[in-house]
């Protein structure tokens, strides 16, 4: 998972922006000054401030628990709603980015990288190779297809990288998927295996 560090840079690109409360009942503007984060709720107007060492106690308890619920930090303070807010916008399910090549082999992935929100490195190339490998084709319907001359098949993680745990991925750690099959896949967490989702493409054949 992130550090706090890369929490505030991703936070600062956030600066300015209207956000959700934690429990999306109203919306508040987020601000990031030298010293701490200011929310300013659209119902009332009235700036609020927290420091920097008030929303690290706060991140860094959110990330041990991964509560949300604004009781669980009332020792640390009353107006949690903003921060945990923040920290569910910054913190989202990953999209594509390539990061580093580690050996022709193996590849490091899951280093968070700072965009709009944190999000996960991916890479590219060995995604290529296991749909290469795999000719294109979903290893659980047989589902092959091109868009524009582009194949429309996905690349699937065995072992998610969303976890935050950074490791070295060989081809073998992927399979091929076809956008639903893939999308199957991530209907729980985590994720379904092969077995899983072959026996369920099975049942709704009948």
């Amino acid at each position: 998972m992130a550090s706090f560090l890369q929490f505030l840079v991703a936070a600062k690109a956030l600066n300015g922006n209207k956000l959700p409360t934690v429990g999306g009942r109203s919306f508040f503007k987020l601000g990031v000054t030298a010293g701490g984060f200011t929310y300013t709720p659209a119902a009332s107007g009235k700036l609020r401030k927290q420091s920097f060492e008030v929303a690290k106690r706060i991140f860094e308890r959110n990330l041990g628990s991964g509560s949300f619920k604004t009781t669980d930090y009332l020792d640390i303070t009353r107006n949690s709603s903003y921060i945990l807010s923040l920290i569910r916008n910054v913190v989202q399910e990953p999209t594509s980015k390539e990061r580093i090549q580690n050996s022709e082999n193996t590849v490091l992935e899951g280093l968070a990288v700072e965009r709009r929100q944190l999000l996960f490195s991916r890479n590219k190339k060995i995604a290529d190779d296991r749909k290469e490998r795999d000719n294109y084709t979903c290893q659980v319907c047989g589902f092959n297809a091109t868009l524009e001359n582009r194949s429309i098949v996905e690349c699937h993680h065995l072992h998610p990288i969303s976890t935050g745990i950074i490791r070295n991925t060989a081809i073998k750690d992927l399979i091929t998927l076809c956008p639903t099959c893939h999308r199957f896949a991530h209907l729980q967490h985590p994720p379904l295996d092969l077995s899983q989702l072959r026996a369920l493409l099975g049942k709704s054949k009948k």
